[in-house]
């Protein structure tokens, strides 16, 4: 028996002595115990850390556009959050055997596609992208392990130089309308899609990239 069942059969035998004497108990304790053998076997679902407010906004609203000459770091400035709040992924993670029970723990996980806006294009290409004390892109390394971990990460961002015929991605179109996205012409800023901010404090405070 189950420690659900047996503490289901001690509770149900007590109330069912004092409803009908000793023939209740018995009834009691074994249908207690049927309802600690359910209760064992659905188990307890905890929630694990999960943000109260998904709305994150970090623009910076009449902010300085940076001219860039030669090769130097900048800060971006977030242009575009797609639904204006990151997206959250849950996840159950259970736990305990067969006997004893079990209990689940939901998972949450926050991803963010937004517009990070640069500096005034156009610009020839970035070099390295940091998100906080990350490096998450290096074009101009020679070890084979970061050039590999640099094209995985390009792949979930495009970068857009800041040429006059810049055109609306597809993603921000969708999020805002056809006739309401900007091709940020003249304007050098990075798409990230579906990015994951489980490293960085699930904020774009800490995705800051340079």
């Amino acid at each position: 028996m189950s420690t659900q069942s047996a503490i289901g059969a001690i509770v149900g035998g007590a109330i069912g002595f004092f409803v009908g004497g000793p023939a209740g108990a018995l009834y009691g304790a074994a249908l207690g115990a049927g309802v600690g053998a359910v209760v064992g076997g659905v188990g307890i679902s905890y929630d694990g850390p999960r943000l109260s407010d998904l709305s994150v906004q970090t623009s910076t609203y009449g902010a300085d556009i940076p001219r860039v000459h030669s090769t130097i770091v900048v800060s971006g400035n977030v242009l575009w959050l797609e639904n204006n709040k990151l997206r959250e992924r849950v996840r159950k993670v259970s736990s305990g055997g067969k006997g004893g029970g079990s209990s689940a723990t939901k998972e949450y996980t926050y991803f963010a596609t937004f517009h990070l806006g640069l500096c005034e294009g156009e610009v020839a290409g970035i070099r390295r992208i940091w998100c906080s004390d990350k490096l998450l892109y290096d074009a101009g390394s020679d070890d084979l392990e970061t050039i590999i971990a640099s094209n995985e990460a390009a792949r979930n961002w495009t970068f857009y130089s800041g040429s006059d015929d810049q055109l609306p991605t597809a993603r921000y179109e969708a999020d805002v309308g056809v006739g309401n996205a900007t091709g940020h012409r003249g304007l050098c800023y990075i798409e990230f899609r579906d990015f994951e901010l489980t490293d960085y404090g699930n904020t774009l405070e800490g995705a800051q990239f340079r």
